[in-house]
């Protein structure tokens, strides 16, 4: 999981011209300060330690349905994406452009399509956009009366818990969508490699 002290050092910058990098690194904080707040909803919601730490690792759910899953898990079923909308329109309007900008960028350039952003002020956009909505969730969350992302779950009152609720199980309970593909083990990718022209070359 992403280490809480490196995203806050990340959301504190404000880089005049931001590069392409500056904005991936920024989407991945985004994104992993989703999954950070989606470990504390499960932790509230029963899960043990370790399962919380698969389910982050294993699940999938596209972005727009991780938010509303996370909403729902944080606040135990009191709040909806809906909720935090109407209480702060400014997040509202930042969810709208992470959904129909940002990700699209960061897509465009993760997947090869572009080499780097060169147009300065798509970049600036993108990558303000990206550092305004984690602030924006933050307030909100606080506003609404509940503890930060960057608190310990335990802060928000989950307790230890010795459940022998299974992966699988805790996916079908929650409705968290579905399970990633796993990597092959290096033993197997090793063997495989051994295989070609390229054995013995990595």
């Amino acid at each position: 999981m992403i280490n809480l002290q490196n995203l806050k050092n990340l959301i504190s910058k404000n880089p005049k011209h931001p590069t392409t990098d500056d904005f991936i690194e920024i989407h991945k904080g985004l994104e992993g300060y989703l999954r950070r707040s989606l470990f504390i909803g499960l932790r509230l919601n029963g899960v043990k330690y370790e399962t919380s730490v698969d389910v982050i690792k294993m699940s999938y759910l596209n972005n727009r349905d991780l938010l509303k899953k996370t909403i729902e898990l944080i606040t135990q079923g009191t709040k909806t994406l809906v909720d935090f909308e109407n209480h702060n329109p400014d997040l509202k309007e930042l969810e709208n452009l992470l959904f129909d900008f940002t990700s699209i960028y960061r897509n465009r350039v993760v997947h090869g399509v572009y080499d780097r952003i060169n147009d300065q002020t798509e970049l600036r956009y993108c990558y303000y956009i990206d550092k305004f909505f984690i602030e924006e969730f933050e307030s909100t969350l606080i506003s609404l009366g509940f503890k930060s992302a960057f608190n310990k779950p335990k802060d928000w009152g989950a307790k230890r818990t010795i459940s022998s609720e299974l992966f699988n199980q805790v996916i079908k309970r929650l409705s968290l969508g579905k399970i990633t593909k796993a990597p092959r083990g290096i033993i197997f990718v090793q063997n495989s490699i051994a295989l070609t022209k390229y054995n013995g070359k990595v």
